[in-house]
């Protein structure tokens, strides 16, 4: 026979086939928050009051922080892997109110989103000096954090990924342009579920306003290429510019990240079928040889019928022998006492059987 430590890994073996399959796990539905904020302190909301004059007072900012990083300012990158994170920052100001540098205090966990923080602080921080004491200004400094998250409805356009305009590209007027409402979604790839990528050349004249659309990329889905250079043609444009400054013609390339809404009403629901993994017969059986030491010498395995358990194209009779368990078991012995090889057959059945409705008894009953 076999010992109990050799029988269980074989047991084990065809046993974590049938437990893996059982429930496939369901998809997990994408939860997002709407915004991306700089909370306290100070209120991320609100402009803060400025220093009393003539009183010690630390560095204050003049403008509402919460408009310093936004969701427009989200790394194109982050935003199509959909990185998520909070970096904690410091940053040191002068005498004269100015930022002067940025240091990261507490990482994200990506160094883009932990970039973009403080590149947006010293580009849009604008501070009350420190003062000591007698209330003169002095150099200071001031912490928080930015929250970076991805926004609820996550469909929206890049920042020019590429340009074909030399020395000066065309560039986005204003960012906010950039974002696509909920109500610009296609009405009919909302009810189908469609969602994808479009990728758009821009002709921008030089006034600034964008004149050619080109799909360079679709997203597979004609409504929505066609809404990407509806959206496009309204953007303004600072147009590019020659090496004499004067404003020319120029390109500008773009991608539409076209994102269902959270919990949107085209979502089409998952499909729920039953199915009955014992439907059909089937049988597996293991054919071990086991030479006079104990060893296991050949494996072979054998498959009829279906087993709707198992998980398909994973587990095939091939695979089933190709890692087997290695320990050894006693030698089988003979007659007298001497050890010889010995093949062991396992089965492992489904069949089926008319049932009254009544529990068998078992052995013990």
């Amino acid at each position: 026979m076999f010992q109990e430590n050799f029988l269980m890994p074989y047991l084990f073996w065809i046993g974590a086939a049938i437990v893996a399959s059982v429930a496939a796990p369901l998809d997990a539905p994408i939860v997002t928050v709407p915004v991306v904020n700089i909370p306290a302190p100070p209120v991320p909301n609100a402009i803060p009051a400025p220093p009393t004059r003539g009183q010690k007072s630390v560095a204050i900012p003049k403008n509402n922080p919460g408009a310093w990083a936004t969701t427009n300012d989200y790394p194109t990158k982050a935003l199509s892997e959909r990185r998520e994170g909070t970096t904690g920052f410091k940053v040191l100001i002068d005498a004269s109110g100015n930022p002067t540098a940025c240091s990261v205090t507490q990482a994200s966990g990506h160094a883009d989103l932990d970039e973009a923080t403080c590149n947006n602080i010293m580009r849009r921080g604008t501070f009350y000096p420190a003062q000591d004491e007698k209330g003169a200004a002095i150099e200071g400094e001031w912490s928080s954090r930015v929250r970076w998250q991805i926004p609820t409805i996550f469909s929206s356009a890049s920042q020019t990924i590429a340009d074909r305009s030399f020395p000066r590209p065309p560039k986005i007027a204003d960012f906010k342009q950039l974002q696509i409402k909920e109500s610009d979604y296609p009405a009919d790839a909302l009810a189908e579920g469609f969602q994808g990528r479009t990728e758009v050349a821009l002709g921008v004249s030089p006034t600034g306003s964008v004149v050619v659309c080109t799909i360079a990329k679709t997203s597979g889905h004609t409504s929505l290429d066609q809404k990407s250079c509806d959206l496009a043609r309204k953007w303004k444009f600072n147009p590019a510019a020659a090496r004499d400054g004067y404003a020319v013609e120029g390109v500008s390339a773009h991608s539409f990240d076209w994102r269902l809404p959270k919990g949107s009403f085209g979502l089409p629901p998952r499909p729920i079928t039953e199915r009955n993994p014992f439907e059909k017969p089937g049988m597996i059986t293991l054919t071990l040889d086991f030479d006079s030491d104990g060893k296991l010498a050949n494996c072979q395995s054998e498959f009829k019928g279906e087993f709707g358990f198992l998980p398909k194209g994973v587990f095939s009779p091939d695979q089933l022998c190709k890692n087997p368990p290695t320990s050894r078991i006693k030698p089988f012995a003979n007659e007298k006492g001497g050890n010889e090889p010995r093949r062991v057959i396992l089965k492992f059945e489904i069949a089926h059987q008319e049932w009254s409705g009544t529990p068998a008894a078992s052995e013990a009953d």
